[in-house]
């Protein structure tokens, strides 16, 4: 028999309005994370745009910019995931 706090957990991990906040929270460490793994001069041209199903998605204003993040991607994810204290970002899309 479950307790009610182990069901309320449960489905307050399964409705839409934390997985948004969820989301939001990846986006905005991954954001400071680019600048700190890639460096500002690079990090500025790039703005995380969602994260989804593990999924994190970037634009980046230029063909180099994109290229140095995706030079730097294990890391930046491997720094990402740190941060967030556990493993939620599996890989980057570049968008143009």
């Amino acid at each position: 028999m479950k307790t009610l706090g182990t069901i309320l957990s449960q489905r307050v991990h399964q409705t839409s309005n934390f997985k948004s906040v969820n989301s939001a929270m990846v986006v905005g460490e991954a954001q400071k994370s680019i600048r700190k793994v890639v460096g500002d001069n690079i990090g500025k041209y790039a703005k995380v745009v969602y994260f989804k199903d593990g999924m994190l998605a970037i634009i980046c204003l230029s063909s180099v910019v994109s290229q140095e993040i995706k030079l730097n991607e294990v890391s930046l994810i491997n720094y990402i995931n740190k941060k967030l204290g556990t493993e939620k970002v599996r890989k980057i899309r570049y968008l143009a």
